[in-house]
């Protein structure tokens, strides 16, 4: 999920080269997350307190038993900070 500069959809997919991209509204309706889920038995990457967990209470999206993984987006994010802000003082104290 992404809460950034806005991007399209198509520009997200093409710039990160993700699978698929939502927008907030699709997401939260639900429709989007049962097309994904009904594919194939997936895992959802959620930041528990960045997200409205409410879409993966609706039936719909429920009777699809998504596997809902609260933490290792979370765990990815702070490793990524780490690396920016390491890569970050290396530059400032090679100056």
């Amino acid at each position: 999920m992404w809460a950034g500069m806005p991007l399209l959809p198509k520009e997200a997919v093409d710039e990160y080269d993700i699978d698929e991209c939502f927008t907030s509204d699709e997401l939260k309706s639900g429709k989007s997350l049962e097309e994904v889920l009904s594919k194939k038995q997936q895992t959802v990457f959620v930041i528990k307190d960045r997200a409205n967990l409410d879409v993966f209470k609706k039936s719909s999206v429920a009777k699809l038993e998504p596997v809902i993984d609260l933490e290792w987006a979370r765990k990815a994010v702070e490793a990524c900070r780490v690396t920016k802000v390491c890569a970050l003082n290396d530059r400032s104290q090679s100056k």
